[in-house]
């Protein structure tokens, strides 16, 4: 369910960024809001939110012994913590294949990425604020 919203909001996002900016976004050379250092930025953001994942992942596996995680098997909500954080993962992994795909294009393919690229960001930022929820729930308890 979050990763239908997440992209939901993220499809609203880049219609209204085409319906500011067309289908072909017009850069001006040499601004610092180039494509190009805008895939950079984006994509050593996720890059470091990618990271900050695989440790949640490791530190929720360290604690396995714990009666909370314990009763989340039981109950399956361990699973689908698990595998929502696998899907960002995997959505932020997207976003920074795009962003080195970005670098070997011009426009107007550069534009269909650059969309591709925000499509995918704000899915798993919007992703990731769920599983921030769900991890302070999960820490908090243990």
């Amino acid at each position: 369910m979050p990763l239908l919203i997440s992209f939901t909001a993220s499809f609203i996002v880049c219609f209204l960024i085409y319906r500011n900016f067309g289908l072909v976004i017009k850069f001006e050379n040499g601004a610092q809001n180039s494509p190009y250092e805008i895939a950079k930025l984006i994509t050593g953001i996720s890059g470091t939110i990618l990271g900050f994942l695989l440790t949640a992942v490791a530190m929720l596996t360290a604690v396995m012994d714990r009666k909370l995680v314990e009763n989340m098997r039981k109950t399956g909500h361990y699973r689908v913590f698990i595998i929502d954080c696998f899907v960002n993962i995997f959505l932020f992994l997207i976003v920074i294949g795009l962003g080195v795909i970005c670098l070997f294009f011009a426009n107007p393919y550069l534009s269909y990425i650059l969309y591709g690229i925000l499509f995918f960001t704000s899915a798993a930022i919007l992703m990731l604020i769920e599983q921030g929820r769900r991890f302070i729930l999960i820490f908090t308890k243990i």
